[in-house]
């Protein structure tokens, strides 16, 4: 099977690399799936991890289902299917918000760390011990005067 798979990669990079949103995006190989994804720089130690956004599931032998990764790891198939050419013109009218590179997050525990540190550090609001945010008003912390 992979043998069957591997011209079909080669057919896909370069249609994938001829256009300006999906250009760097990486194509591999998972069984009778081709996944595409970008390589994403972590801060730790220069290392990179593999983001993975579209699957390219072949259903007969020219033609091909799309479906996309959800914030869940899952994968949603999407009603588009085709050859490999039309697949790329797919993706570019309708998927193109899933080429674009995003930041790796930071892990949840030093994000909420970071949020509570630069309310500690920020100035303290007009209205006295309160701050508002996103649910109202809420206590923030005490106001101290020297």
């Amino acid at each position: 099977m992979k043998q069957d798979m591997e011209p079909r990669r080669s057919q896909l990079s370069p249609l994938l690399e001829a256009h300006e949103p999906t250009a760097g995006m990486y194509v591999r190989i998972c069984g009778e799936h081709l996944i595409l994804g970008r390589e994403l720089a972590l801060e730790e130690h220069g290392k990179t991890e593999r983001d993975d956004r579209l699957r390219l599931s072949r259903i007969r032998r020219r033609a091909w289902g799309l479906s996309v990764k959800r914030h869940n790891g899952r994968w949603e198939r999407t009603p588009f299917s085709g050859d490999l050419e039309e697949m790329v013109n797919a993706i570019l009218s309708y998927m193109r918000h899933t080429c674009v590179y995003r930041m790796p997050r930071a892990p949840r525990q030093q994000r909420s760390f970071d949020i509570r540190l630069s309310l500690a550090l920020s100035q303290p609001s007009p209205l006295g011990k309160h701050h508002f945010n996103a649910r109202g008003l809420t206590p923030l912390f005490r106001h101290v005067s020297s």
